[in-house]
């Protein structure tokens, strides 16, 4: 906008120059009206440059900015397909931990307990949360002591693993 304006004060002025020079006799004012002229038609030209380049920039710029939208609308599209994925795997995993407490609810609780303590640590304690509680507390009741210890406490601290597990030492 700011060149445009300025684009249009010099050609205001070339007219100008040019009438003035037109109506002056004095050969030095026509030799600086020239200069004038002739300056002003550089510094339009630059302008001209200017505006051109600037063009080009915001063409550029505009450009740019289809990309970095397409490339976030591509992110938008794998984030759903994403979710989609971990929703379905998500189901999965609760149904397959679902038989396994009906079979683990359907052994003897010694047998039950000797399953919950050879599995992974996180499936027994998610497990152990959906068995009903007297069958639970019969299972516990046959757990080795070191075993049973472990897993109630990620029984009780919501299913995190246990330092012993993570190879971590407890310090207070």
């Amino acid at each position: 906008m700011r060149i445009l304006i300025l684009n249009s004060l010099l050609a205001f002025l070339l007219v100008y120059v040019s009438v003035t020079h037109a109506q002056t006799p004095d050969q030095d004012l026509c030799a600086m009206s020239e200069q004038v002229v002739n300056d002003l038609k550089r510094e339009q030209d630059k302008l001209r440059a200017k505006q051109t380049e600037l063009t080009d920039r915001e063409a550029e710029i505009a450009k740019r900015e289809a990309a970095v939208e397409e490339q976030v609308q591509k992110l938008q599209e794998l984030r759903k397909d994403v979710e989609k994925i971990n929703a379905i795997q998500s189901k999965e995993n609760e149904e397959k931990i679902t038989k396994v407490v009906e079979t683990v609810e359907k052994m003897s609780p010694k047998t039950a307990a000797k399953l919950l303590g050879s599995i992974d640590e996180r499936l027994a304690v998610t497990a152990m949360q959906k068995i009903n509680a007297t069958t639970l507390a019969k299972i516990m009741n046959s757990m080795d002591g070191v075993k049973l210890a472990q897993l109630t406490e990620m029984l009780a601290l919501g299913k995190k693993s246990s330092p012993k597990q993570e190879g971590k030492v407890n310090t207070p």
